[in-house]
């Protein structure tokens, strides 16, 4: 499974088009799945087509046999998001797509992800001795200290930020004793 992007500009026009014009004519197999979390709803419904012979690239693919499309439904209180995402896949089983693409946002979410993304830990450039080992298990003492701590639908970098200008907040996610009234 790879994800179709727009660094391919003609390549993800033409998918999406198909794609799209498919799913909302309703000729494709869709497979729904729903879950909350916390007070986010979020609904997904995965599609696969393994009609290829509209795709001028297919052959540039060794072992394409579907085009698949996830499309995203968040709710956040009143707020509602729509997203749709493109795939190229080596299997046309819908219930397998729809298991690896679940396992590949969740990643996303994984310790290393979240240390580069929040941390930028990958640009970091220390190289002298033990001080890349300490300055990594500062950062993930960091983030397990101030992970717990705050309201829940506080990103980790205002929860970053609430701690280097709030002494108190600071001082709690530090002692592990919290208050969720700050």
């Amino acid at each position: 499974m790879l994800a179709l992007k727009r660094n391919h500009p003609e390549l993800y026009e033409n998918v999406t088009l198909w794609m799209d014009k498919a799913f909302d004519a309703g000729q494709l197999e869709v497979l729904d799945t729903l879950e909350k979390d916390h007070s986010c709803w979020e609904t997904r419904r995965y599609a696969v087509s393994t009609r290829l012979e509209w795709f001028n690239g297919r052959d540039d693919w060794v072992g394409l046999q579907a085009l698949c499309m996830v499309e995203n439904h968040r709710e956040i209180g009143t707020q509602v998001s729509v997203e749709r995402r493109y795939y190229r896949c080596s299997g046309p089983d819908l219930e397998h797509f729809a298991k690896h693409c679940r396992a590949h946002w969740l990643t996303e979410n994984s310790p290393p992800w979240v240390l580069d993304v929040q941390l930028s830990e990958d640009g970091n450039r220390t190289r002298t001795h033990y001080a890349a080992k300490n300055l990594a298990w500062l950062r993930r003492a960091a983030l397990n200290l101030i992970h717990p701590h705050g309201k829940p639908r506080d990103s980790l970098r205002t929860r970053r930020i609430r701690a280097a200008m709030n002494d108190e907040y600071c001082t709690t996610s530090l002692t592990g004793i919290f208050l969720l009234a700050t």
